[in-house]
């Protein structure tokens, strides 16, 4: 007896397709997973459809994540607010740089006191950084405070500090070797040495003034006399190798008296190529405040006090009536 197939149905032994009375690979009714690709009559041609829809579909969503991620990002730009550490540190750095220039202050005592006390500059923008911190705190939705332009800065600025100390414990006992005013460090690049007197300089002040004497290169030798008046005898020394060179350093180091009414200022422009020694006759009662960078400092007799800074030299007092204040390096 024959069996008739059901509607729909594929005879024993026959694939299905055309005649089969199934549908054909990829028909839209067919239950193939590729029936409604563009590839309805290849399998291998399918995979591939399928590959690229899912290439699209990564492309897609890594399209939103991006843009997720940039929304976050300009968020987050949105609420940040720079901080005042970089403008306050590019002031300060431009302000001593200028003083620095312009001869206010003397470089090797900068870079001394700096290489000193450079962790001062890491308390202060810590300070900084502290006060707004504590005024954020008071708005409503604080801001997000920005240091990453400046944390470069401030690394380069401890790294200075730090070779700033360390230069200065190698360079004392090498100025040991020059000596502490630097003469023997120029004789030892072979110029030669140029001598000059200044004209005394004889001023009348008052018996109980108060002098200051400020030397940057130079020994300073100070006596006390029976007269009212202020003697000052400037040797100066140039190492150039010419007279014109010379003359040059000797104009730039002269030694000036100023006085205003009890205060009296002895000062010695500074050079680095040269040096003035000063000897000072001053009156007995009178006082002293002496300032030498690179020089000894050798104070007798005077009946007033004494207040010395010396930097790189030695210092010697004897039969002082007042008090003695020192501060040496």
């Amino acid at each position: 007896m024959a069996t008739t197939p059901p509607p729909g149905g594929t005879p024993p032994g026959r694939p299905p397709g055309p005649g089969s009375g199934q549908p054909p690979y990829g028909a839209p009714y067919g239950n193939a997973p590729y029936a409604n690709s563009p590839y309805p009559n290849d399998p291998r041609n399918y995979w591939r459809y399928q590959k690229e829809q899912n290439k699209a579909a990564w492309r897609t969503q890594r399209d939103m994540w991006r843009a997720q991620r940039d929304a976050m990002r300009a968020q987050s730009r949105a609420m940040r607010v720079p901080s005042v550490t970089g403008p306050v540190i590019l002031i300060s750095i431009g302000v001593i740089a200028l003083l620095l220039i312009t001869g206010r202050i003397d470089s090797d005592m900068f870079w001394s006191w700096y290489g000193h006390w450079w962790p001062l500059l890491l308390i202060g923008l810590g300070l900084v950084a502290l006060a707004e911190w504590a005024i954020d705190l008071r708005r409503e939705g604080p801001p997000t405070r920005r240091f990453g332009n400046y944390f470069g800065l401030i690394i380069l600025l401890v790294i200075l500090g730090c070779f700033a100390g360390g230069w200065h414990h190698f360079w004392g006992p090498l100025r040991a070797q020059f000596g502490d005013d630097g003469d023997n460090f120029f004789n030892s690049l072979g110029e030669p040495e140029h001598d000059l007197d200044q004209a005394v300089l004889d001023t009348k002040i008052p018996a109980n003034a108060q002098i200051v004497i400020q030397n940057p290169r130079g020994d300073i030798s100070i006596s006390s006399g029976d007269d009212t008046n202020l003697s000052v005898h400037a040797h100066q020394v140039a190492y150039a190798s010419s007279d014109t060179s010379a003359k040059k350093i000797f104009d730039s180091q002269q030694a000036h008296v100023t006085v205003s009414g009890n205060s009296v200022l002895v000062k010695v422009d500074g050079n680095s190529s040269g040096r003035t020694n000063l000897t000072l006759v001053v009156p007995k009662t009178a006082s002293v405040n002496v300032t030498a960078d690179h020089g000894g400092v050798t104070v007798a007799g005077v009946g007033g006090n004494v207040d010395a800074e010396v930097q790189h030299g030695d210092l010697e007092t004897t039969a002082i009536q007042g008090y003695v204040h020192a501060r040496l390096s």
